[in-house]
């Protein structure tokens, strides 16, 4: 069986106060999938899901257990290394 793992970036919060800039924390990247086409989007709005007419969301951080048509678009895509075996 194989799992994505979605991807994530760590990003500090956006704050003046100088204790709390320090603070980092990981920020998924959504992966959206329209037929064999792959985008990412790191800030993404509840239209542009829903509307979007999208085959396959995967919210970055989260875990999905793929199909084989699933790995093998993803893996074409460049984001093999966010596939695991389980």
């Amino acid at each position: 069986m194989k799992v994505l793992i979605g991807p994530t970036f760590e990003e500090n919060l956006w704050t003046n106060n100088i204790l709390l800039s320090r603070y980092r924390q990981d920020r998924g990247i959504t992966l959206l999938v329209e037929g064999t086409t792959v985008t990412q989007v790191t800030y993404e709005y509840n239209d542009t899901l829903i509307n979007g007419g999208w085959d396959y969301i995967y919210m970055g951080g989260h875990e999905y257990v793929l199909s084989d048509a699933e790995v093998t678009i993803l893996t074409d895509a460049g984001y093999g290394a966010y596939i695991h075996d389980v």
